[in-house]
């Protein structure tokens, strides 16, 4: 849902289940973590909003036209990604658990315009992707606002991994812009110095002693 590295990253491997049906390869995981001043509802909702959810979903210069959801276990979703040039990405997907407002979890796919699941090969992408990846949000309260942490599960390989991370990090400036009232002009993708830097802005004092 868907490229650099960015803050408080992890990766680790999982298994998957490739389009055959059958058990492939132990897919990629990467675990994001930021802490955002805002309260964890007002996450929430912008995770579960479709009106909101369009408002930062995609990579820089990405744009959502399209996001709907039945927020229920079971429930599915759509929504769509466009870059600069009018090219759409659509996915779909299902949502697994629901703990408003502090964890989701849903599987997603590539799929067409009309939500029929497809491979990432109709998108031109490389790598021997799943039918289907996860992905798990959690939303913690800390003294600075909310601890966010996404995970990504069943990424095929380590080039597929690097791009959704800076997909998701692209994103998650975004949301933060978003959320924060700072969206202004449009810019290009936020350095890891400038994440860095607003990760430090919203450490606990405790530990900014400590890393000082």
């Amino acid at each position: 849902m868907a490229w650099h590295r960015g803050p408080e990253v992890s990766h680790g491997n999982n298994i998957g289940i490739h389009e055959n049906g059958k058990a492939r390869k132990p897919g990629r995981e990467v675990v994001i973590t930021r802490v955002i001043k805002a309260p964890k509802e007002k996450l929430w909702k912008a995770w579960t909003d479709p009106q909101l959810f369009r408002r930062w979903w995609g990579p820089t210069e990405h744009t959502a036209p399209v996001a709907e959801a039945e927020l229920r276990v079971g429930g599915k979703f759509r929504s769509s990604m466009r870059d600069r040039s009018g090219n759409d990405i659509w996915s779909t997907g299902t949502f697994r658990e629901i703990e408003e407002p502090r964890r989701l979890v849903y599987g997603t796919s590539f799929s067409d315009p009309e939500g029929r699941i497809v491979p990432a090969s109709y998108y031109g992408m490389k790598g021997d992707w799943p039918r289907e990846t996860t992905v798990e949000v959690t939303l913690e309260d800390v003294r600075e606002g909310t601890k966010m942490t996404v995970r990504h599960r069943g990424l095929p390989d380590d080039e597929n991994s690097r791009q959704a991370e800076e997909g998701w990090n692209q994103s998650f400036d975004k949301l933060e812009d978003e959320l924060l009232g700072t969206r202004g002009e449009e810019r290009g993708p936020r350095s890891e110095e400038e994440r860095r830097a607003r990760r430090e802005e919203t450490e606990e004092p405790e530990k900014r002693r400590e890393r000082q």
